[in-house]
């Protein structure tokens, strides 16, 4: 596995690298054994990515400091977190999820809902919800870091740009699945 206390330089690395599996296997053709996934595999990945989502969303909307996305450390949290509700924090989520629900037609063509979503709460946190938690302060624009890694790290750099890969094709292919069933088109897997 990649070494700790090069962590950044690595997910630099792994995140081009990853962008190249794809490329290959869009350039091979490989991407027509995906009709091969069954449906129940494609709609409970979709079904994870949701809960999991929302879960890292949880103890942060609650007033609670975010766990670094562990689902354990989430579920531990979040019974504390419940007994120590922070009513600004649940009032800039409540903000930020209703402006994300209301901001619909024309309107999301201009701007899309999640970024309007943002800016609403942050400016209701600072306006009006003064008691919510702030979770990471920013501090500049961050240190250019260089993709690097040892040869010893190869192999480790690999696997990794392989599953996330697999992972963000998947997530292009629930996405497609989606546009598909709205739109009625159906252009194959080549065209997703």
């Amino acid at each position: 596995m990649p070494t700790p206390g090069r962590g950044r330089r690595h997910r630099y690395t792994v995140r081009p690298d990853s962008n190249y599996c794809r490329l290959i296997v869009g350039a091979t053709g490989l991407g027509r054994f995906i009709a091969c996934a069954p449906y129940s595999l494609v709609s409970g990945l979709s079904a994870g990515f949701g809960v999991f989502t929302i879960a890292i969303q949880l103890l942060p909307a609650l007033g609670a400091p975010p766990t670094g996305g562990r689902s354990s450390a989430i579920a531990l949290n979040l019974r504390a977190a419940a007994a120590s509700v922070n009513p600004d924090a649940v009032a800039v989520a409540a903000v930020s999820f209703a402006v994300c629900l209301l901001w619909r037609g024309r309107l999301n063509g201009i701007l899309a809902a999640p970024v309007v979503s943002l800016v609403a709460g942050a400016a209701a946190g600072m306006a009006l919800f003064r008691d919510a938690p702030v979770f990471g302060a920013v501090a500049g624009w961050p240190e250019l870091a260089i993709p690097f890694f040892a040869m010893g790290d190869a192999a480790a750099i690999v696997e990794a740009a392989i599953i996330l890969a697999l992972i963000n094709s998947l997530d292009t292919l629930l996405t497609a699945v989606v546009i598909d069933s709205a739109t009625g088109e159906r252009p194959g897997p080549a065209g997703d």
